[in-house]
C-alpha cells in the first residue's frame, strides 16, 4: 500500500503545487525586496493616489526644475509664481481634471503620480502611515520660453482664452511651447491653409511650379455645379501671378484656380496626408480631426472656399503647426511628443530615456514638393504679406511664413462688428542649411476685430518666439 501511493499521481500535484507556492513566494520577495513593479493608472487611481503620494519632480528639457510635491504643505511647490501661471493648465497637477482629457502632460506620466511605485516596498511595510513620494518626469518644454509666451500674452492685453501657440522642433516632433487649448479648438485657418494646398497640387503633378494665374476682376468669377461664384481678393486685384508671388501676397484667386486643375478626388487623398479629413491618432493627445471638404461637391462653392480656409476647412493649431513643420522637415512629418524621459520612484538615480511612438510619423510630400513651398514662403516675409516681421537680415536665418485671416461668421456681443481669426505659421530656415535652429511655431488670435487686431499682431508673436529662441541658443 504504502508503495502503491508513492507512485500516485496525487504526489505529482502536490510536488507542483509547492514548486508554485514557492515561485509565488520568492516573487513576492523579489517585489517587496527590490520595488520594482509596473502598473497600469486605471480610472480614478489618481485620486486614491493623492492620498497616498507626495507628486514628484518635472523637470524642463535642460533638467530646470518646474513643480514638485510639497508633503509638509499637502500641495506642490512650484519654482516661481510666473512658472505657476505659464504651466498650471499645461501640465494638468488636478488629478480629477487630468483624467478627463489627454490635453495636459501628466495624463502621460503616471509615475509621477506614483502610480508605478511598489506599494509592498520593505518601506512601504515598515512606515505605512506615510505619504511616498512619485516618480519624476523629463518634459521637452523649455521652461524660459513657456514663460516668456505667458508673459507676452498677459503684456499685450490679449484674451487668455482666444490665444492659442504651439512652438515645436521640427526635425524631431519634441513640442518646445504650447499655449491654449490648441489641440482640440477647431477653428478656419484662412490663408495659412494655401501651402497645403500647394504641396498637395505640386505632389500630384510637379509641373505645376509654372502655374500661372491672371488676377483680374473677370478672372475672379469661378464656374461651380451651382452656376457662377465671385470671390475676391482682400487687397483688390494682383496681376499675372505665379506661385511664389501669390503666397506672398496670399492671392486667392490663384490657390482657387490651382485646386481646380487637378482632380478632386486625387487631391482630397493626398491631403490625408497632412491630417485632413482622415483620422489620425497621436497617443499622447485627445486631439481633434481636421476638415477640409470631402463631403463637398467636386465644383461647389464650399470646395472652392476650402481652398482659402473658409467654409468647411477646419484645423486645430497643432494641426496647422504639423503642416507647416512637414514642409519644413523636407516633407516629412515627425508625430508630436512633450515627455522625453523618466525616473518611475523617488529612489531612481538616473534617467530612461521615453522611447518615442512614430506611428504616425509620415512622409505627407516629396522633399523636392517640400522645399519648393517652402521657398515661397519665404517670400512671405521678404516682399508680401509679413515683410513687417521678416527676420533680421544678419541673424544667418530666413523666416518661412503664411499669415491668414478667417471669418468666423458671427458678430461681436459687445461692437457688434464680425469676428476673425487671425494666424501665422511657419519657422527658420538657415542660410547655410545647418540644423542649428529647426524651430516652428503656429499663433492665432481668435475672436477678433480685425480692424484693432489682425494677421500682423500674430506674425509678430511668432517672430518675437523664434528671437527668444535664437538669441538663447546663442547664449
Amino acid at each position: 500500500m504504502i508503495k502503491m501511493r508513492k507512485k500516485h499521481p496525487n504526489r505529482i500535484l502536490f510536488l507542483m503545487f509547492l514548486l508554485c507556492l514557492s515561485l509565488i513566494i520568492g516573487l513576492f520577495a523579489y517585489r517587496v525586496g527590490t520595488g520594482i513593479c509596473e502598473t497600469e493608472m486605471s480610472a480614478g487611481e489618481p485620486t486614491m493616489l493623492s492620498r497616498e503620494y507626495t507628486l514628484g519632480t518635472i523637470v524642463d528639457r535642460n533638467r530646470e526644475f518646474i513643480v514638485s510635491g510639497d508633503e509638509k504643505a499637502g500641495g506642490v511647490m512650484w519654482r516661481s509664481s510666473e512658472t505657476m501661471t505659464a504651466f498650471k493648465d499645461l501640465l494638468g497637477l488636478n488629478f480629477e481634471e487630468t483624467m478627463e482629457s489627454r490635453t495636459s502632460i501628466l495624463i502621460n506620466a503616471p509615475w509621477v503620480f506614483g502610480a508605478e511605485d511598489n506599494r509592498f516596498t520593505l518601506y512601504s511595510l515598515l512606515h505605512p502611515q506615510n505619504k511616498r513620494v512619485g516618480g519624476d518626469a523629463k518634459i521637452t518644454i523649455d521652461r524660459n520660453l513657456q514663460e516668456y509666451i505667458s508673459s507676452y500674452i498677459l503684456k499685450k492685453g490679449y484674451n487668455t482664452d482666444d490665444v492659442y501657440a504651439v512652438v515645436s522642433d521640427y526635425k524631431t516632433g519634441e513640442l518646445l511651447g504650447v499655449y491654449g487649448k490648441a489641440f482640440l479648438t477647431l477653428l478656419s485657418p484662412g490663408s495659412t491653409m494655401k501651402p497645403v494646398i500647394a504641396a498637395s497640387v505640386l505632389d500630384l503633378d510637379p509641373d505645376k511650379k509654372n502655374f500661372t494665374y491672371d488676377c483680374t476682376e473677370e478672372n475672379h468669377v469661378f464656374q461651380t455645379e451651382g452656376g457662377a461664384f465671385r470671390i475676391d481678393c482682400s487687397e483688390g486685384v494682383h496681376g499675372q501671378m505665379n506661385m511664389e508671388n501669390a503666397m506672398a501676397v496670399s492671392c486667392n484667386g490663384y490657390f482657387i484656380s490651382l485646386l481646380q486643375s487637378v482632380d478632386k478626388k486625387s487631391l482630397l487623398e493626398k491631403m490625408k496626408g497632412f491630417g485632413f479629413d482622415t483620422e489620425v491618432i497621436y497617443p499622447e493627445f485627445d486631439y481633434a480631426d481636421q476638415k477640409f471638404a470631402s463631403g463637398a461637391a467636386s465644383e461647389s462653392d464650399d470646395y472652392l472656399m476650402a481652398a482659402i480656409g473658409q467654409a468647411s476647412a477646419k484645423t486645430t493649431v497643432l494641426g496647422m503647426q504639423l503642416c507647416a513643420s512637414a514642409l519644413l522637415n523636407g516633407g516629412y512629418l515627425q508625430s508630436p511628443y512633450w515627455i522625453s524621459a523618466k525616473r518611475a520612484t523617488a529612489q531612481d538615480k538616473n534617467w530612461t530615456d521615453i522611447e518615442v511612438n512614430q506611428e504616425a510619423s509620415r512622409r505627407v510630400c516629396s522633399e523636392e514638393t517640400a522645399d519648393f513651398v517652402v521657398k515661397a514662403m519665404e517670400a512671405v516675409t521678404e516682399k508680401g504679406t509679413g515683410k513687417n516681421f521678416n527676420f533680421p537680415a544678419d541673424s544667418g536665418y530666413h523666416f518661412a511664413a503664411k499669415t491668414g485671416t478667417a471669418q468666423k461668421g458671427i458678430l461681436s456681443e459687445e461692437t457688434g462688428e464680425e469676428l476673425y481669426s487671425v494666424w501665422t505659421t511657419g519657422g527658420l530656415v538657415s542660410e547655410d542649411d545647418s540644423e542649428a535652429a529647426p524651430y516652428a511655431v503656429t499663433v492665432c488670435l481668435d475672436n477678433v476685430n480685425d480692424k484693432e487686431i489682425t494677421s500682423q499682431q500674430a506674425g509678430e508673436m511668432a517672430k518675437d518666439i523664434l528671437l527668444f529662441l535664437t538669441e538663447k541658443c546663442e547664449q
